[in-house]
């Protein structure tokens, strides 16, 4: 038994370290560098997580007021021949200008990882609000 065990262990503990070594180059493929080493940090993917949080608030926005406003969705459909495409195309348009306004901000590893986590939930809550909408819409409006 105690052989198993002690087998098992050290089987996970070499995939584990497995696994990291083979992370570190995409880590490094996504920065510029690495954090322990105090060089630069990319722009690029911090100002991709504030874009998406922008975007995901725009879209989770967008979808719920189309819905109250019934002029908002007939002018997203008549310029864009469909309410949803004008939506893609707006979130579109807010996350490239919301992209190229966040890579003039200066990057810390502190404030890539609050970007990391932040979107993460941005993303989840709108979904959340979205989803919601439409089930109280479903089920307490109609």
């Amino acid at each position: 038994y105690r052989r198993v065990l002690y087998a098992f262990r050290s089987d996970y503990f070499r995939i584990g370290a497995i696994i990291h070594n083979h992370m570190e180059p995409i880590q490094n493929i996504i920065r510029e560098s690495n954090y322990k080493t105090g060089e630069k940090i990319s722009r690029v993917p911090h100002a991709a997580f504030c874009a998406l949080i922008v975007a995901s608030l725009v879209i989770a926005g967008l979808t719920i007021s189309a819905d109250l406003i019934p002029p908002l969705k007939n002018w997203l459909k008549g310029t864009f021949s469909h309410h949803w495409i004008g939506k893609g195309v707006l979130a579109l348009a807010v996350f490239l200008i919301s992209f190229l306004i966040s890579l003039s901000f200066s990057p810390t590893e502190r404030r890539e990882r609050i970007a990391l986590y932040s979107s993460a939930w941005i993303v989840a809550l709108s979904t959340f609000a979205i989803v919601g909408f439409f089930l109280y819409e479903a089920f307490f409006l109609h």
